[in-house]
């Protein structure tokens, strides 16, 4: 079992690295299967010349390789057997780490709205990617639904979308603000950059405002952000200062991104658009909007309107202040489950436990 020790070292070596200088990160891909596909040599966040599931999330078709996600940032790609597809663990000084619990989220010591956050679906991708709190890691994994590899029912997703570590939506107690539970992941995080970010690496980023989402009875937050090196950084200092159509365009993703069915690719043809290298994310995959198939959307929106850190003109936003307080907050409840802290009796808590101290897998 990790330490105390190891995880404080651990986030004050991200803290540094988010920042772009002086650390090296590496990240692991892990796969059970590649669902076929030629490899490139040279996968990365830039690449869209894909034309399988695994290469849509630089996994190469080899044992190893190397890659670079900008400046002072290296990754290294090693395939190993595991479960469920796709994976992505993360290494901390050759130590297999948690993205969860091992990354910091809040930068201690600082006044300002900025985070680190980790993009798990890059802006324009289209599978469903998310950390597993109950995995042994937290690695980040594409979901599997009755045998076949999830994508995005609506479209490719039109922002980095992604999660602040060290965050949880308990399950176990209501929301201060919503008044309900929560639904059991890290907070989520909407990231406004006008570049597509590197998947499974930390980000320092901005917090400009949050929305309270509540979907099929769970309060589901979404944080808004911006990367702190983002052009947009620069004039984005708050949730007023993004436009009002950018925001209402928000709303309505998050609101039928569930509900509206577009894909092509089902169970029965999947192997089809495999061998035909239709996996594009695009038109290949998705029909027009005006024919996608619709249903009752079971998405929810709290509204904070007359209440503090609402944002003025558009009750569905808290601005920053109010953000941060949330963020906050959810940091709390990580720490009851992570220390054991008021969760100890909790069913289910063992699990989460175990997950976030993987130690069989520093053990070869």
């Amino acid at each position: 079992m990790k330490t105390t020790a190891l995880l404080l070292a651990s986030a004050a070596t991200l803290a540094t690295a988010a920042g772009h200088k002086g650390e090296t990160i590496h990240v692991q891909y892990d796969k059970s299967e590649c669902f076929g596909g030629n490899s490139d040599p040279h996968p990365g966040p830039d690449d869209k010349h894909h034309n399988s599931v695994c290469l849509q999330h630089w996994c190469p078709n080899r044992k190893s390789s190397q890659f670079q996600y900008g400046t002072d940032q290296t990754g290294v790609i090693g395939i190993l057997p595991s479960e469920g597809g796709f994976n992505s663990r993360l290494l901390i000084d050759g130590i297999s780490s948690s993205y969860w619990s091992d990354v910091v989220g809040l930068i201690q010591g600082s006044n300002t709205n900025e985070v680190n956050i980790v993009i798990e679906v890059p802006k324009g991708r289209c599978a469903k990617l998310e950390v597993s709190t109950k995995v042994a890691g937290n690695p980040i994994r594409q979901d599997v639904k009755n045998g076949m590899a999830r994508f995005y029912a609506k479209g490719p997703e039109p922002y980095n979308y992604g999660m602040i570590p060290q965050t949880w939506e308990s399950e176990y107690e209501n929301d201060p603000l919503t008044g309900r539970k929560g639904d059991r992941d890290p907070i989520d995080v909407v990231d406004l950059s006008s570049s597509t970010l590197p998947f499974g690496l930390p980000v320092r980023a901005k917090v400009l405002g949050i929305i309270g989402m509540v979907d099929d009875g769970e309060t589901d937050w979404k944080v808004i952000t911006v990367a702190a090196s983002d052009i947009n950084s620069e004039r984005w200092d708050d949730i007023g200062d993004v436009d009002p159509t950018t925001l209402a365009d928000i709303l309505l993703w998050l609101q039928t991104y569930k509900s509206t069915d577009c894909l092509k690719v089902n169970r029965d043809n999947i192997d089809e658009f495999i061998e035909e290298g239709k996996l594009d994310c695009g038109s290949n995959m998705y029909h027009p909007t005006s024919e996608c198939a619709v249903s009752e959307s079971e998405v929810e929106f709290e509204t904070f309107g007359g209440k503090p850190n609402a944002l003025a003109g558009n009750p569905y936003f808290m601005d920053k202040t109010g953000a941060m307080k949330v963020i906050r907050q959810t940091h709390d409840f990580w720490s009851k489950l992570q220390f054991t802290l008021g969760y100890a009796h909790q069913p289910g808590v063992g699990e989460y436990h175990a997950a976030m101290h993987p130690s069989s897998l520093n053990q070869t």
